[in-house]
C-alpha cells in the first residue's frame, strides 16, 4: 500500500513544482528524530512516506508526513493490538506535526467492521467518531499519549446492499 499510494502522490506533487525553482520530493521510511515515544523510545522515529515542496531560491519549504495502516479482516490479529498501534502511529505524528509548515496525516484502511462499527467500544477506534486526548494504556508498561482530539470520518463502500463494510477508509488530519 505505501508503494502505491507513494507513486500517486509522487505524479501528483511533481504538478506543483510551478517555477524550475521548486522541487518535489518523496521519502519512504524517512528517518526523523523527535521526542521520544513509545513507538520510537530512542526519539528516531521511520515515518511512512514524507514528501516536501521546497523553493531552492527562498528556500521555504512545506512538508507532509504521512502513516499508514492496513488492518485485513483475514489476518488473524488482535483488534486491540491493531489499535494501540494506531494510537501510536498518532503519537508521533503530534512530534512531526511540531516542525515548521508541516502537516500530517493518519490513513486507515481495512475490510474489518470491528473498526467502524462500534458495538463493541472495546474494539472500536476512538469512541467512534472522536480519538480524545488521553493517554492510553495496552498494557500496564506500554502507553501512549495523546495530545488532541481527533473527528474520524469513515468513507465505507459496499460491493452489494448486504454488506456492513467492504471496504473502510479513515483519513486523521493533524495541523501545526
Amino acid at each position: 500500500m505505501q508503494l502505491h499510494l507513494s507513486v500517486i502522490i509522487k505524479q501528483i506533487g511533481i504538478l506543483y513544482e510551478f517555477s524550475s525553482s521548486e522541487r518535489f520530493s518523496i521519502e519512504l521510511e524517512s528517518l526523523e528524530e523527535i521526542e521520544s515515544t513509545q513507538k520510537s523510545s530512542n526519539g528516531k522515529a521511520r515515518c511512512d512516506i514524507k514528501v516536501k515542496l521546497y523553493d531552492q531560491i527562498t528556500r521555504e519549504s512545506c512538508t507532509a508526513f504521512i502513516e499508514l495502516k492496513y488492518f485485513k479482516k483475514s489476518i488473524n490479529e488482535a483488534v486491540t493490538d491493531n489499535k494501540f498501534f494506531l494510537y501510536c502511529d498518532l503519537e508521533n505524528l503530534e512530534r512531526y506535526s511540531l516542525k515548521d509548515n508541516s502537516v500530517c496525516y493518519e490513513i486507515l484502511f481495512t475490510d474489518n467492521p470491528n473498526y467502524t462499527i462500534c458495538n463493541n467500544y472495546k474494539f472500536c477506534i476512538g469512541d467512534g467518531y472522536t480519538i480524545t486526548a488521553s493517554k492510553y494504556s495496552y498494557t500496564k508498561d506500554r502507553s501512549v499519549k495523546i495530545s488532541n482530539n481527533y473527528e474520524l470520518h469513515w468513507d465505507i463502500y459496499k460491493s452489494n446492499k448486504d454488506s456492513i463494510c467492504n471496504y473502510c477508509f479513515l483519513k486523521i488530519e493533524l495541523n501545526n
